[in-house]
Order: C-alpha cells, then structure tokens, then sequence
C-alpha cells in the first residue's frame, strides 16, 4: 500500500533519536516497511509491555504489525484493537494519538470480518474536523471522501454527495493529501457523473499539478487526463499529455494504444 510506505517513513522520523530503544523501535518500523511484521512484533511488544518513552509509539507499531501478519486473524485484529484504544483516547492529542485514531478508522473499514463503514466515516471525519492540518487527519479526509463516494445511494443523491465533497477541497494542505484527493474526485465524477467529463479532466489536471512521487500512478493519471481531453474534443490538450505519457512509458502494455491515439488525432496547425 502505498500510504503504508509514507506512513513508516513519517513514524520512523517521529521516532528518531539516539538511544538504543528508540534505534530498536526504528528498525522494526523498517521491517513494517519491508512487511517483515512477525520481527517487527518481536520489538513493538515488550517495549510496549515495559512502558517508559517508547511505549506510546510502539502500541502504534505493534497495531499495524499484528494487521499485517499473515495469515489474518480475529485474534490478531482484537488485539490490535485493544493495543490502540488507549493511545487514541489519550492526552494531549499528538502525533501518536491522532495515527491511533486513523488505525482504529482502517480495523473498522477493511479489518473486521463484516466491516464498519459507518464507523470508519465518523472516525476518519472526527480526525479532519478536529485536527484539520495534521497529515494523518488529512489523509482520514481523502479517505472519508472515498467511502462517501462508493456508499450506495440514488443517483440525485450522488450529485449532492460531490457537491459536499467539492466543499472540502481547501482542506488539503499536505501535497500527497491533495493529489489523492483530487484523483479520487476524477474517479468519483467518471463513476457517478460521467456526463461531467470537464469535472473529471478538472480534477485530474489539480492531481498532476500536486505531484505524484509514483510514477505509474503519474503515468496512469497523465493517460486519464489525455483521454478525458479527447472526449472533450480538446485535441491539442490530448496530445500533450498523451506525449507525455510515452515519454516516460517504453515498457507500459498502454503505450501501444497512446500511439494510435496520438495518430488519430487532428494534426497540429502550422
């Protein structure tokens, strides 16, 4: 998961320092990174149980160590839950709690055998509402969007589910929030609004300009936004971002079908 790997390496610098219980912890946030999760275990659970500086940090890490172990069980997910319930209801509400809280959002969402979406949503949406600017609350925001988008609902209610979604577009400070916000509303307009291809292309074009540190994601929206642009009969806009696309895409299976886009399309004026 990609956010997994933004995440660890936003905790391990939470927990920077110099001495050996916290070189201790930072390794096993490498080991997270690299899903070795049983070793990570072996180090998040008796720092958790002796208490003292490192303690609050390693609940967090033993949570998300005991979510990735394979394979999943009830018991692991329990207990991961009871590992983070008092970080995320503790004081002050640092760094640490707030990552306690959004854990606690992704066991209702996609760990519980029958999930929790009503759950997640006020979880992730109590974390943007009270800590607007924190990263972690902002990346609970993108997800709020995403379970409000795919919630089942009428179609005149998916309008005005997008309008309140447009609403919380100057949340998203942090770069990384923003691009995934915006990729998500391009999706959310392609699946519920496809007549409002210009919302789509919008959103689409806000997610390049935000940047994206993954480049077949950046390819894959690049390819979105020229062909979004073909549908709306933008041929020069289409031809740009399909270039670009191949530019960096020798060995996309896409780059085949970009070609004989491009050699459809209208040629350039003089």
């Amino acid at each position: 998961m990609r956010l997994r790997t933004a995440l660890v390496a936003f905790l391990c610098l939470l927990g920077a320092g110099t001495s050996r219980g916290a070189e201790e912890l930072a390794q096993a946030w490498r080991w997270v990174a690299e899903q070795r999760y049983a070793e990570a275990r072996a180090v998040f659970e008796p720092a958790v149980s002796a208490g003292g500086a490192g303690a609050r940090e390693a609940r967090l890490g033993l949570a998300v160590a005991l979510l990735g172990v394979q394979p999943k069980t009830q018991g692991n997910v329990n207990r991961a839950r009871e590992v983070l319930g008092p970080l995320a209801s503790s004081q002050p509400a640092d760094a640490w709690a707030l990552q306690g809280r959004y854990f606690l959002g992704r066991i209702a969402e996609l760990h519980e055998r029958e999930p929790n979406v009503v759950l997640a949503r006020r979880i992730y949406r109590g974390l943007f509402e009270e800590h607007p600017q924190a990263p972690i609350a902002q990346a609970a925001a993108v997800k709020y969007v995403l379970l409000a988008l795919n919630a089942v609902e009428p179609p005149e209610a998916k309008q005005a589910t997008l309008a309140r979604m447009e609403s919380l577009s100057g949340l998203f400070a942090e770069a990384f929030a923003r691009r995934d916000y915006h990729v998500v509303m391009a999706y959310g307009y392609l699946r519920h609004a496809p007549e409002r291809l210009g919302d789509a292309r919008r959103h689409a074009l806000a997610a390049e300009a935000a940047g994206f540190t993954d480049a077949e994601r950046r390819r894959s929206n690049l390819l979105r936004i020229a062909e979004l642009s073909r549908a709306l009969d933008d041929p020069a806009t289409a031809r740009s971002y399909y270039e670009q696309f191949l530019a960096g895409a020798a060995r996309d299976t896409r780059a085949l079908l970009v070609r004989e886009r491009l050699a459809a399309l209208p040629p350039v004026a003089p």
